[in-house]
């Protein structure tokens, strides 16, 4: 009888522990604030470092993932955006501010330190007028690194995207 308790005991133990783990989700460790490193991050030869946020906020909630950016354009002007991710593996949909579909989906990196968002962007006619895939990791200085590709209007754009935990 002591025997089944400690077994019982033991495996109620390594459940909990495990579901405790879980539920941290995929790139539990890129939770924070980042602010945006211009010398380590690349946004290609044709584009600007604006089209880089200056800073990320990445967060949980419930079953999704919250992604705060913000940005500053050519003028100076600030804005913010958030993305709310579901982690079931069923998409996120919103409309942008210039009117586009964009659908978003995010899947845990196979090491589970961080994880891939796809998304694609219509327009109000259903073409597909965008698609984009992000990695984000933390790189080996422990910065948080996102890995974009992207075509947009017939043209493949590759940034890295490098941010400092704030």
């Amino acid at each position: 009888m002591k025997r089944l308790m400690i077994r019982m005991t033991s495996f109620a133990v390594v459940f909990f522990v495990s579901a405790a783990v879980r539920a941290q989700g995929p790139g539990s460790e890129l939770v924070g604030k980042w602010v945006r490193n211009d010398a380590a991050s690349n946004a290609g030869e044709h584009i600007s470092i604006n089209s880089i946020p200056l800073n990320v906020e990445v967060a949980r909630q419930n079953e999704s993932l919250l992604l705060t950016y913000t940005f500053r354009n050519g003028k100076g002007e600030v804005s913010a955006v958030t993305d709310t991710l579901k982690q079931n593996g069923q998409a996120s949909q919103k409309t942008t501010k210039s009117g586009l579909q964009k659908t978003s989906s995010v899947q845990g990196n196979a090491d589970r330190k961080g994880f891939t968002i796809s998304t694609e962007y219509k327009n109000d006619q259903g073409n597909v007028v965008r698609t984009s895939k992000e990695m984000w990791t933390k790189n080996g200085n422990g910065q948080l690194q996102v890995v974009l590709d992207m075509t947009y209007n017939g043209n493949d754009l590759h940034f890295i995207e490098v941010f400092d935990h704030q």
